[in-house]
């Protein structure tokens, strides 16, 4: 039996509602916004993308809740997001929940850079597709 002092998690893919991108200004990176309802309103809701040896055409990243300890449960709203500031698929990237996918394509404008990062490429046209 663990002691008091063991922290418990419990992490899973959860599901979600929405995914989009959003650009703030042509010159910053475009963030990845996820909105949905969590089962507990304690719980900790984060965007992971997954790792890679070789660039796949669509970057996963898991909606993936955490609880430590016990849950409360309650249906309550949440709202996660990312600035896309790593690299991604060469088609754009996947958004994965519990029960569903959401592609969205992107396009990268080499052009377009960010004076945060010293000039890396940013992410412009985007187009959402439903697995």
């Amino acid at each position: 039996m663990p002691s008091k002092d063991t922290l418990l998690l419990t992490s899973k893919l959860i599901d979600f509602d929405d995914a989009r991108i959003e650009t703030p200004s042509p010159d910053y990176h475009p963030y990845l916004v996820v909105t949905g309802v969590k089962a507990y309103a304690n719980m900790r809701v984060e965007l992971n993308p997954r790792l890679y040896i070789t660039r796949p055409e669509y970057w996963a990243i898991e909606v993936v809740g955490t609880l430590t300890h016990f849950g409360l449960p309650a249906l309550t709203p949440f709202e996660v997001v990312i600035p896309i500031n790593f690299q991604i698929g060469t088609k754009g990237i996947r958004v994965v929940g519990a029960s569903k996918m959401v592609q969205i394509d992107c396009q990268s404008n080499p052009n377009a850079t960010n004076p945060d990062d010293g000039g890396k490429e940013i992410l412009i046209d985007r187009e959402r597709k439903g697995i």
